[in-house]
Formats: C-alpha cells, sequence, structure tokens
C-alpha cells in the first residue's frame, strides 16, 4: 500500500512552495513564500523514480532532509548518514575550501521522517544514530550522532504541526479516505480483497476533487496519470504478495522437515 503514497507525497511537496510549507510545519520555521530553496530530490514526473525521501537547502542556511515512511525503520539515522554528507559536498561551490585553514559553514542540518503506517506509533519520537553504536570496552562518550525526528503524520495524529501545512493536512484526509474505503469494501465482500485498493484510490480522488482537497494537485491529475498510479501500486502489492507467499512457503518447508526429523528419531 505504500507505493501510491510515496508518489504522491513526492509530488506535492517537490515544489519550492511546498517544501518550505512543509519545512516551516515540521521545525517550527518561519521561512516566507519567496524563501530561495533549491530541490535535490525533483522528480520531473510523479512516476519518475521510486525514491521516497526529499530534501532541499533553504535560503543557503538550511538543509531539510524529509522522507515518506509507511513502515516503522528505527535504522533511520544511519540511512541519512550517508545522504547528508553527499548534500553538504553539493552545498560548497569549492570543494578545495576543505583543505584551507579557514573554516567551511555548513547548512544547518534537521531530518525528518513522516510516518503514516497502519502499526500503532506515538506521535512523535527521536531515534539516535548513537543508539545503534556497539558497547566498547574502555571507551567512553559519543563523538559522532545523527538525531531524527520521526512524525506520525496519520489523520488525527500530531494535529497542530499538520494544521501549520494545508497541503499535508490534505495529504492526511487523502490517504485517511483510501484506508477506510478500502477496508470497508473488504468488509463488505471479502472477495474484493484483490480489487479493494484499485476501488478505493479512485474513489479517495473523486471524494478530494468533490470537497475541494488537494484541489491543485487532483484537477490537474489526467486520466493516464491516475491509471498509472494505480498500476504501481498493482505491481508492487503483486511483489508484496509473491515475498508473503514465499515466507509461507518456506515455513512449510521447515515444519516438514522438523516433522521428518522426528519421525526418523523415533
Amino acid at each position: 500500500m505504500g507505493a501510491y503514497k510515496d508518489s504522491v507525497f513526492r509530488f506535492l511537496f517537490g515544489s519550492g512552495k511546498e517544501f518550505l510549507s512543509l519545512c516551516n510545519a515540521l521545525s517550527g520555521a518561519d521561512y516566507g513564500d519567496d524563501t530561495p530553496v533549491f530541490i535535490n530530490t525533483r522528480p520531473e514526473t510523479m512516476f519518475s523514480n521510486r525514491k521516497n525521501d526529499l530534501s532541499g537547502i533553504i535560503n543557503d542556511e538550511a538543509v531539510i532532509v524529509t522522507e515518506h515512511q509507511s513502515t516503522i525503520n528505527e535504522n533511520m539515522p544511519f540511512r541519512f548518514l550517508s545522504s547528508i554528507a553527499r548534500l553538504f559536498e553539493n552545498s560548497i561551490s569549492d570543494r578545495n575550501l576543505i583543505y584551507r585553514r579557514r573554516l567551511v559553514k555548513l547548512p544547518r542540518p534537521e531530518f525528518f521522517v513522516l510516518y503514516n503506517g497502519i502499526d500503532p506509533y506515538p506521535d512523535k519520537v527521536a531515534l539516535k544514530l548513537s543508539e545503534a553504536f556497539k558497547q566498547a570496552g574502555g571507551m567512553n562518550g559519543i563523538h559522532l550522532e545523527l538525531l531524527v525526528t520521526m512524525i506520525n503524520v496519520n489523520k488525527g495524529r500530531n494535529g497542530e504541526i499538520i494544521k501549520r501545512c494545508e497541503t499535508l493536512s490534505g495529504y492526511a484526509e487523502f490517504v485517511d479516505q483510501v484506508r477506510k474505503k478500502q477496508g470497508q469494501l473488504i468488509e463488505e465482500n471479502p472477495e474484493e480483497k484483490p480489487y479493494a485498493l484499485q476501488k478505493a484510490l479512485r474513489y479517495a480522488i473523486t471524494y478530494c476533487r468533490e470537497q475541494g482537497i488537494l484541489e491543485w494537485f487532483f484537477k490537474n491529475l489526467t486520466r493516464e496519470e491516475e491509471n498509472m498510479l494505480i498500476t504501481e501500486w498493482n505491481q508492487d502489492e503483486a511483489l508484496k504478495v509473491r515475498f508473503e507467499e514465499g515466507l509461507e512457503q518456506g515455513r512449510e518447508e521447515a515444519r516438514h522437515r522438523a516433522s521428518t526429523k522426528t519421525s526418523v528419531a523415533a
């Protein structure tokens, strides 16, 4: 179910204005619409790649790195560690400066994960890179740290943050409508499960258009893009189903081997 959310998220916040609005809501900053922004991850179309990260340098003084997640992953600080090094390198016009005596000033970084999966999760959690470090005898202190703020953006969570960004509020409403409609269709007819998300997506798009939610986005969403969104999920879901079937087959084979060993021993 995560693929369509990744595509919509990247497309919604891929412009400077919308990215600024999101960053203001997450960090508590107050950058104006005319603030210079360089977007590091800008897909040309909604479905041009499979990345779910979005980052940008604001006013050449702050770098905000965000990632959308529909699953819980406590390794995000480590994943962000490699990306921030590349972003810092790109922020320096002359890389030879780092070999000179004078201190090179870098944009202030902040890291956010926006979570909207179905597993229960608190409103906000701080993840630290140092929590992944192994204990080392005789070594004290933390000499490398990276803090990631994981924010639950499901509808009804973190109301103050979501209220500060109209697009984030609309995004939360869209995902909620998809999720509720999908559950309703499956409950009414379990045989509809393979097609429930496809129908729920079309329902949620129509609902948002009628209610004026994310109007600028859904008004311009062509039928072809709408169908691509559905197709992308179908491909992702097919892989997920095959993976789960493979796990179950592996468990069944393991149970069979264990049963055979028991019979031989007897």
